[in-house]
């Protein structure tokens, strides 16, 4: 007896040691002690159970048919109806003689179920003998534990067929606990995201009406929570199948209000739902990831109630960030889109760049990458320590997948990438998805995803297409023949629509940055004829009539045979358009099918109509590679009485930097006396350098026929060689005026002697230099060769010709108004000088005799 006891009693250690619950039960005819074993005791989970049966005397030597487990006995809970052949795992014996485990898995016949699915007999084919003190052994799955916390029982029978001598155990089923499952989506650190939590009840708050639930992130917490209202619920739901999303047919649940209690969101709900222990409740909201990535503890609770919460942890990680960028944001536009990725995850550091996927199917809404091939990649640049790398050449692929939402870029492996290293990606050929009102979409970046790169988020908004149009002028102010642009495309609610009319009115334009002249141009000599009408696809458009109701608005009629396409651009070109007198800025309303929803406004520029009739520039130093000052003279050629002074234009050529350019003053000459009569304030001008350029946009002022805009600017540093540079030079010439071009002559040092009355300072300036430099003199100061050519005369004549630029700038104090402006004259005076000296043959030799006669009387001194 000891022996057996022994072995029954290590065998139910083993199961206990499984991880359950285990029930004993005493003596019986048949079975002389059972035993069930739960994996799980939790209330209403489904488990397995672990069921045995020591073989009494009555037993002994029989074969095993069957093992009868009848889960009604007492209250009939336990619920085995799911319960087949396949669920059972385990069959096997346990000898009492030499504690051998023999298994019987090959002689299991069947599984039968009854009683409602409260009665389970497991049958074999009685192959295996049972010796008294054996210990049968049987383990199934899918059994539901009973849903309420307690203690059950049921009877245990072996050989059901030819006994009904039966074993009646106890087991415990206990409280189902609250779960919490807490996420971010994207994960990474320091950015907004998605939160969801799904809360199941368990057992305490089971049957309890939902009135709030509460998640508490802790008062630590770095990110923001203070947004988390109401309106940022994206979803709360009854999760009937517990998998976290929102299906057909599952409960709506409607929040109230949201609190915020130093981190502890609670979440009010209109109290029409239920709680049940087995079925989540799920909410997703709009928060904020905390600054740093980590594991923040979260804890929640159903109703207030405190003392039966749940934890869970929010996980966050340390991921690179991305920015997709659309160049046009509108549904459906065909567009370049930018992908800059940064902070690179340290899995990335020191790897070779050889992949990067952007996968718009991260979103809702993605977008369509089914056309972009390896041609359509503009660029592929990492930044790096403030240096440019560009890594496009490396590039050797481009692939869309995913049905047109994921591209993937592949690469040689040439470039590594460091700590620090941006990469800025751009491609054309995008297909914004199509949207209403404003929508906002993820995509996800990844470097290098054939390995372990990590994916970076960034949320893209795409808005509705609406009607777009632009109004262009050829021509500036004052024209009487102008060509006249305007550019539009249809939004998603004109697609599909006929074309039918086109109104394009002008007027002055009256916002808070600008208010424009008076808008008095005519367009009434606009007719059918002088109009062209194409769409962005070449298909050309037939304008049957134009009206005019006022002279300022002009209506283009079509015949109605082409039908609008969202985001496809129509162009109409229509001539004899009389500009406004006066260049500005002038507001544009263009109209389609009059219909007041296809309307949309925009302005079009009007540019004072300036040639430059001729320039010229002179230098303070014309030495190679010298920071000089440069003075710019330009003379106007308006195409009218007057135009405003918008702005100067000045283009080296060559080699010239601006890099420390300083404009001293900026005037104008209005009756080409050399001063400037009119000086520009500072205040009146802004300067701008690019490239060689110089662009001085001025306001304030006006210019007439032949009136001279002079500038002056320090900082510049001349060519470093020997050079003539072309520098082009232009009044308001942001439209169709010509330029006129003036000479920036730069001459190394004359060591030739050849300047005339110049000592060798290392400049070529003449004696007379006022700080302007004289390149071209030419001089007599060395000895008579004898080339000086003559007619028959012994006479030979040197001619010196000296030009002198000379500029003055004069501020003079003036109060006769009361205010405090200066006003400045700036006087710039060029003269020439000519100078011819005549030698004849005798002069030489008197000066010989002279000198001679000199030596003769030192000569008598020193020798008295």
């Amino acid at each position: 007896m000891t022996r057996v006891r022994a072995v029954v009693l290590s065998t139910f250690l083993v199961l206990a040691a499984v991880g359950g619950t285990v029930a004993f039960a005493g003596t019986a005819a048949a079975v002389s002690n059972a035993g069930v074993a739960l994996n799980d005791s939790t209330a209403g989970v489904v488990t397995n159970h672990a069921v045995t049966a020591t073989v009494d005397s009555d037993e002994d030597g029989s074969s095993l048919g069957s093992v009868y487990v009848d889960y009604s006995s007492g209250t009939s809970a336990t619920d085995v109806s799911n319960v087949d052949q396949s669920d059972v795992t385990e069959a096997y014996i346990v000898r009492d003689d030499d504690d051998t485990r023999e298994s019987v898995m090959d002689d299991l016949t069947g599984v039968k179920k009854s009683n409602d699915g409260h009665t389970l007999k497991v049958t074999f084919g009685g192959s295996y003998s049972l010796d008294k003190n054996d210990v049968v052994h049987v383990t199934y799955d899918d059994v539901q534990n009973p849903k309420s916390a307690g203690d059950y029982q049921t009877d245990v029978t072996l050989n059901q067929d030819s006994s009904t001598a039966k074993e009646t155990v106890k087991f415990e089923v206990t409280e189902r606990d609250l779960k919490l499952n807490v996420t971010a989506s994207p994960p990474d650190d320091d950015r907004a995201a998605t939160h969801r939590v799904a809360a199941t009840p368990g057992s305490p708050v089971s049957g309890e009406v939902l009135d709030s639930f509460t998640l508490d992130y802790g008062s630590e917490y770095s990110g923001d929570l203070s947004a988390v209202d109401a309106a940022a619920v994206n979803a709360a739901f009854v999760d009937a199948d517990g998998d976290y999303e929102k299906d057909d047919g599952e409960t709506s649940l409607s929040v109230s209000k949201v609190t915020n209690d130093n981190g502890a969101l609670t979440f009010t709900f209109d109290g029409s739902h239920e709680l049940s222990q087995d079925t989540p409740v799920v909410l997703a909201y709009d928060a904020e990831n905390p600054a740093s990535a980590g594991s923040v503890a979260v804890t929640g609770y159903f109703n207030g109630e405190t003392t039966t919460t749940a934890s869970d942890t929010l996980h966050i990680e340390d991921l690179p960030l991305a920015h997709v960028h659309p160049y046009a944001h509108y549904s459906g536009a065909n567009t370049t889109h930018d992908v800059h990725v940064h902070d690179l995850g340290a899995n990335n550091v020191g790897d070779s760049l050889n992949g990067i996927k952007i996968n718009y199917g991260a979103g809702s809404h993605p977008a369509d990458v089914a056309g972009v091939d390896q041609s359509d990649i503009q660029y592929v640049e990492i930044y790096r320590s403030g240096e440019i790398v560009n890594a496009t050449g490396d590039l050797s692929s481009a692939d869309a997948s995913d049905d047109g939402k994921t591209l993937t870029l592949g690469f040689t492996g040439n470039y590594n990438l460091k700590e620090g290293d941006e990469i800025h990606v751009s491609f054309d050929d995008v297909k914004n998805p199509t949207v209403s009102g404003t929508t906002a979409s993820e995509v996800g970046v990844t470097v290098n995803p054939q390995s372990s790169g990590k994916t970076a988020y960034d949320t893209v908004n795409y808005r509705e297409a609406q009607l777009r149009a632009t109004v262009h002028s050829a021509s500036g102010d004052a024209a009487r023949n102008a060509t006249h642009t305007t550019e539009f495309s249809p939004g998603q609610t004109q697609g599909g629509d006929d074309l039918s009319s086109v109104t394009v009115s002008y007027d002055e334009l009256d916002a808070e940055w600008y208010t424009s002249p008076t808008f008095d141009g005519n367009l009434s000599q606009v007719d059918a004829e002088d109009v062209e009408a194409v769409t962005e696809n070449g298909q050309e458009l037939s304008v049957t009539s134009v009206t005019h109701p006022i002279e300022a608005k002009v209506t283009f009629e079509f015949d109605g045979s082409y039908a609008l396409e969202t985001n496809t651009e129509v162009t109409l070109q229509y001539h004899d358009v009389q500009s406004p007198t006066t260049a500005g800025a002038y507001d544009a309303n263009v109209n389609v099918n009059s219909e007041s929803a296809a309307e949309t406004s925009t302005w079009i520029r009007v540019y004072a109509n300036t040639s430059t009739a001729n320039a010229s520039l002179s230098t303070a130093d014309d030495t190679p590679g010298s920071t000089t000052t440069h003075t710019v003279t330009a003379t106007a050629a308006p195409g009218d009485d007057s135009d405003r002074l918008d702005g100067i234009e000045i283009q080296y050529e060559g080699d010239v930097t601006l890099d420390s350019l300083t404009v001293e003053s900026v005037g104008i000459d209005t009756n080409g006396d050399g001063t400037a009569e009119t000086s520009v304030a500072a205040s009146d001008y802004s300067v701008s350098t690019s490239d060689g350029g110089i662009d001085i946009a001025v306001s304030g002022h006006t210019v007439d026929a032949d009136d001279r805009v002079v500038v002056e600017y320090s900082g510049v540093t001349n060519p470093s060689s020997e050079s003539e540079t072309t520098v082009q030079v232009g009044i308001n010439n942001a439209i169709d005026a010509g330029y006129a071009s003036a000479v920036l002559d730069v001459n190394a040092e004359d060591t030739s002697g050849g300047n005339s009355g110049s000592s060798d300072d290392g400049d070529d300036d003449s004696s007379s230099n006022d700080g302007n430099s004289n390149p071209n003199n030419s001089g007599s100061s060395g000895s008579d060769d004898g080339s000086n050519s003559g007619s028959g005369s012994d006479s030979s004549s040197n001619n010196t010709t000296t030009a002198t630029t000379t500029s003055t700038v004069t501020t003079t104090a003036s109060s006769d108004d009361g205010s405090n402006a200066d006003s400045t004259t700036t006087t710039m005076t060029t003269s020439s000088e000519t100078t011819t000296s005549t030698q004849s043959p005798g002069f030489g030799v008197a000066v010989a005799l002279v000198a001679l006669l000199g030596a003769a009387l030192v000569a008598l001194r020193r020798r008295d």
